[in-house]
């Protein structure tokens, strides 16, 4: 009598041979038997799936008007030249971390093949504005750093902190598509872990303009930035000069703390019609984005009649405030001295920045232009 013989394994003397799903998946981690076939490799897929979902659940990206693996676009299947195989995306190897730990560890391997680390802290929802500054990092720097962090410590009461734009896949992308090395995204627990109670107090370049309005905004903006700092320790980080304000702040706190780190502001990015790129912009109805264009048009119009010879601080501030009744508030329009933000004097002699923040329905707009000048 013959008795069939079915194993897990092969060999000469068996009828048939048990292929386990999860080894036809190439789910199995680790060594894997000469006798297994895998038909598709799904191990490092579903680590990816699940860290990524981790994360976005962390960040508040899910639940989520979107699917939370659309990242699944970034693979392909080729069934061509034989069994399927599933590949990944080869554009960019970008690292997402999600720890003070991990980031130390990763960015230690860097410093020691001598690599120079670029920082670009955002708040996510990145825009061209952000990425510029990505472009900026990668051409000074080997090594790029994109924080996303919704920092609750610089937001007020009744501000805008549950509901600011929030989209870390499409950020994620973006970041990958830029060349970004990593992408640092704690949670809040991360960054102000429980009975975390030490704050950077900012002094006097935060007080004037948007610190009269927010007056412990720049607090919770020194406190986050130079968190990062110490977490990333950047050989450079990256700032827009849209927030000129933070810039100064940021300058000046590197400078006090005696941070090795050089603070590089870059040119404000804008739509083509002259918009400051900002990730609040998408409040914007169409109606409120057309007044919105008063802000930058009102800048430039006083930075034309200054570059025609006018020092006055009264006529500058005057030409600008001309152009700005399509706004609902005007919070300030001031034209201070770039070092020091206090007000500049008549005539101008050295450079001055005109800032202005304005309410466009129910959304707060911020914008400057440069005067510039040769100290004396």
């Amino acid at each position: 009598m013959r008795i069939p013989t079915i194993g897990i394994g092969v060999g000469p003397n068996c009828s048939g041979q048990v292929l386990v799903l999860h080894d036809a998946l190439g789910l199995t981690e680790g060594h894997r038997p000469k006798f297994v076939r895998a038909y598709v490799d799904c191990f490092q897929l579903l680590q990816e799936v699940l860290s990524r979902w981790a994360t976005d659940v962390r960040k508040g990206a899910f639940p989520h008007h979107k699917s939370p693996i659309d990242f699944l676009k970034a693979f392909a299947i080729d069934s061509r030249t034989g069994p399927p195989v599933i590949q990944r995306d080869r554009r960019h190897n970008m690292q997402t971390i999600t720890t003070v730990a991990e980031l130390r560890r990763v960015l230690a391997r860097a410093r020691k093949a001598d690599k120079r680390i670029g920082f670009v802290p955002t708040m996510g929802y990145l825009h061209q504005g952000h990425l510029t500054l990505v472009e900026a990092s990668r051409a000074q720097t080997d090594v790029t750093v994109v924080s996303i962090f919704v920092n609750p410590a610089q937001f007020g009461p009744n501000e805008d902190l549950s509901t600011y734009p929030r989209d870390f896949l499409r950020d994620q992308e973006l970041c990958r598509d830029a060349g970004v090395a990593i992408v640092f995204a704690p949670d809040v627990q991360e960054i102000y872990p429980t009975q975390f109670e030490t704050f950077v107090e900012p002094g006097e370049l935060a007080k004037p303009m948007c610190g009269a309005f927010r007056p412990d905004h720049f607090r919770g903006v020194a406190t986050v930035v130079g968190k990062l700092f110490n977490m990333v320790q950047p050989d450079v980080a990256f700032f827009g000069q849209k927030d000129f304000q933070q810039c100064a702040v940021v300058r000046r706190m590197a400078i006090d703390l005696n941070l090795p780190i050089e603070i590089v502001t870059v040119q404000t990015v804008r739509e083509p019609d002259g918009l400051a790129m900002s990730s609040r912009n998408r409040y914007l109805s169409e109606e409120e984005r057309r007044r919105a264009l008063a802000i930058s048009r009102g800048l430039f119009a006083a930075a034309d009649k200054f570059r025609l010879g006018e020092r006055d601080v009264e006529q500058l501030i005057a030409i600008a405030r001309e152009h700005l009744n399509t706004v609902d508030q005007l919070q300030y329009l001031e034209l201070v001295d770039a070092d020091t933000l206090k007000p500049a004097e008549s005539p101008l002699r050295r450079t001055a920045a005109l800032c202005a923040a304005a309410y466009v329905g129910s959304t707060r707009l911020i914008d400057n232009v440069i005067l510039p000048l040769s100290t004396p």
